[in-house]
């Protein structure tokens, strides 16, 4: 009798596993944000009127719109769905977001941009 040592192929429980790590990590973030927010020394930053953290991870403090966090959150919850399985490469139309150094979530090119954007005029959005 021969046994085989052939690598198993990528299978549909192979990209669940990708999706669920996804998932666990988007609310890992989400708890460490609940968590670190009441900490005295986030307490003591504040965004202008009108502007609230964006949160792509717990230390993404840049201020953006309301409208614009929860497009973050959005992203981060479908990021899975938009990689190539088993993979950090996005598919095809979408672009990594970099919204802080390493984020590889995908999102549209547009996007990207607003992003980048709102990074640039990051310090105009703080609390005086």
């Amino acid at each position: 009798m021969t046994i085989s040592a052939r690598k198993p192929s990528p299978s549909h429980s192979d990209n669940n596993t990708v999706r669920s790590r996804y998932r666990i990590a988007a609310l890992y973030a989400f708890l460490t944000t609940c968590v670190s927010a009441t900490s005295p020394a986030m307490a003591a930053m504040e965004c202008a009127p009108g502007y609230v953290w964006r949160v792509a991870v717990p230390s993404d403090l840049v201020c953006v719109t309301p409208e614009s966090r929860s497009v973050v959150a959005s992203e981060n919850a479908r990021a899975a769905s938009r990689h190539l399985p088993a993979s950090d490469t996005c598919q095809s139309g979408y672009v990594w977001r970099e919204a802080y150094y390493g984020d590889k979530v995908c999102t549209t090119p547009e996007r990207r941009s607003e992003v980048r954007q709102e990074n640039i005029v990051a310090s105009q959005r703080v609390a005086q």
